[in-house]
């Protein structure tokens, strides 16, 4: 009698086990899932961010030198520019492939703020987005930005006021 209590109380730790196995074992499934996630939506968020700052950021800097010359599209040493005249100063938005401090690519929108009639040195500028291509084009005065992230293509239109 006293061997089959053993063997019972054995199947029980046994079976103890495996429940706790399993317990572990969707808990750490559980987990996986959930991270997926997350990043899933952390991801969508950053590219979210980008076609926001991409996108209305420039619209929004047009809408601010919306004077009579204060905005014109121009090539400058090959590149399209949109430059934003104000007194003496002219912001140039433009896209370019340059490269951060650590030797990393950085394509995207770029801003270079300069006196009128300096030269024009791209690699210069301050990196503003990240974005695959940008364009920005004028018909009757208003002006549409267009820009690619992920192969995705956005836009948004400005119109001139004055």
């Amino acid at each position: 009698m006293n061997y089959l209590l053993k063997k019972k109380h054995s199947i029980d730790s046994l079976f103890v086990l495996l429940l706790y196995a399993v317990f572990v074992i969707m808990s750490l499934t559980l987990v996986l899932v959930g991270a997926r996630v997350y990043k899933h939506i952390t991801d969508k968020n950053s590219e979210s961010s980008n076609i926001r700052t991409s996108l209305y950021y420039v619209a929004n800097k047009i809408r601010t030198c919306d004077t009579a010359d204060g905005i014109s599209l121009e090539k400058i040493n090959g590149i399209d520019v949109l430059a934003l005249k104000e007194d003496s100063t002219e912001t140039l938005i433009y896209y370019y492939k340059g490269q951060s401090n650590n030797g990393e690519a950085e394509n995207g929108i770029y801003e270079l703020i300069r006196d009128t009639g300096t030269n024009f040195d791209p690699s210069l500028g301050q990196w503003v987005a990240d974005v695959s291509s940008y364009k920005v084009t004028e018909k009757d005065g208003l002006y549409t930005i267009t820009t690619t992230i992920n192969g995705k293509e956005y836009n948004v239109c400005v119109s001139k006021r004055t």
